[in-house]
């Protein structure tokens, strides 16, 4: 069983930490510019192996209450347009198990 509030970031810190890493820190820009208007709720729906789960471990890393990843995030790519960090609960879910 996982951590379903506040999953933390330990996930993004194995991410990075990976010889094969990509950065998609330009896509916390783009969810900035969507929270707090009615398209806040977001859809994150590509083929298999694209990276979902990892640019979602990276958004729970950003926007969680529950940790500090200030270091996670010194020096990448998308952190030239960071502001103030906002914090929320996240919920994470899982939309991998199979229907019989």
């Amino acid at each position: 069983m996982g951590i379903y509030l506040n999953p933390g970031n330990q996930g993004f810190r194995e991410s990075i930490r990976s010889r094969i890493y990509v950065d998609k820190t330009n896509l916390i820009a783009c969810t900035n510019a969507l929270l707090n208007t009615n398209d806040k709720y977001i859809c994150v729906s590509r083929p298999r192996r694209f990276g979902k789960s990892m640019a979602l471990q990276m958004l729970a890393a950003y926007y969680g209450s529950g940790c500090d990843s200030g270091e996670l995030f010194a020096g990448l790519k998308g952190m030239a347009l960071r502001g103030r960090k906002r914090l929320f609960p996240i919920r994470k879910s899982c939309g991998n198990s199979r229907m019989p």
